[in-house]
């Protein structure tokens, strides 16, 4: 059996041929989850990058997991623009060989182009099951699932940065932070998940019980919730992270992001409660989910030497 090996490719800046000549031979490209479909795809610097990874590498099996949708309430029209679809979606995305989408949104603009894309939940989804302590890094142990929780927490990115003001409409901000306000005086914890530049933002600057969530630290997010009854977020991931846990969450939503975490149960608030969720998969069906995505990704892959070990590996995950 063929040895597979693996690296992984940021696109957080351009890739240089030097680069990408020392990955020598590609067999297999898989894009991880992320909104690559943009209000401003047209611009979008990594779906350019994308494409020329794309072009470059024309008889590798191509897999897009957990591809999404990041368009404004104001501009939900947008994947009925042939221009913006044509030059920005389906060129790269009608090559791949599987593209699973993880809202309604991106499902909706690829049937538009005729791209056959299956629209499953946001790979957060299984995380339980991936951290169960057999599988974890060492120190990481699920709660008792019978202990008593604190009445709810609030995880907050203050909207300081030039993203979210950008994101946030007028009045927009005051709503949120309101609602933010009266989950503290009800008795819930806030948590911050900002840095350091961030955590000083006034309204909550005189909220005594504050935590802080480190942004890239998703171990100790999924520690933390489970202690809590109730989370109120307007973080994306961290709703889609409690209801994978059973927490119950309320997403304060400002664009079509908030669909992956509303497709797993979370209840959305603010402008982007206007978008259709469409199809939900409900907590008992992730075996199902799981299996028919592991199946898919097989069949994707049967052309290589590598379908196999992802065989091997995919049973022990059921198992």
């Amino acid at each position: 059996m063929a040895v597979a090996a693996e690296a992984s490719l940021s696109l957080s800046r351009r890739p240089t041929d030097q680069s990408l000549r020392e990955y020598g031979t590609i067999d297999v490209i898989v894009v991880a989850g992320a909104p690559w479909f943009w209000d401003q795809a047209a611009s979008s610097e990594k779906l350019r990058w994308l494409a020329e990874i794309v072009d470059r590498y024309p008889r590798a099996i191509k897999i897009a997991l957990g591809a999404g949708s990041c368009l404004l309430p104001s501009l939900k029209q947008m994947a009925t623009d042939e221009k913006f679809v044509a030059g920005c979606v389906s060129k790269v995305f009608s090559q791949f060989d599987l593209v699973i989408v993880r809202d309604s949104v991106a499902h909706e603009l690829l049937r538009r182009r005729g791209i056959d894309a299956l629209h499953m939940p946001d790979p957060t989804f299984f995380v339980p099951a991936a951290l169960t302590p057999s599988r974890s890094t060492a120190g990481y142990r699920p709660l008792d699932p019978n202990r008593e929780r604190k009445r709810g927490m609030v995880v907050a990115t203050p909207p300081t940065t030039h993203f979210l003001r950008k994101y946030f409409a007028k009045g927009t901000l005051e709503e949120w932070d309101g609602l933010v306000q009266s989950k503290v005086r009800d008795g819930y914890d806030l948590f911050l998940w900002a840095d350091d530049d961030d955590a000083d933002y006034q309204p909550y600057r005189s909220i005594e019980k504050k935590g802080r969530l480190g942004i890239a630290n998703f171990r100790q997010l999924a520690e933390v919730l489970q202690l809590y009854s109730h989370v109120v977020t307007n973080r994306v991931h961290a709703a889609a992270l409690a209801q994978a846990f059973g927490v119950p969450s309320l997403l304060f939503g400002y664009d079509s992001r908030c669909l992956t975490a509303q497709s797993v149960g979370s209840t959305v608030v603010g402008p982007a409660s206007i978008f259709d969720v469409g199809t939900t998969f409900p907590l008992e069906q992730r075996a199902q989910l799981f299996a028919q995505i592991t199946s898919r990704i097989r069949d994707a892959m049967a052309p290589t030497t590598l379908r196999a070990p992802f065989e091997a590996a995919s049973q022990q995950a059921a198992n």
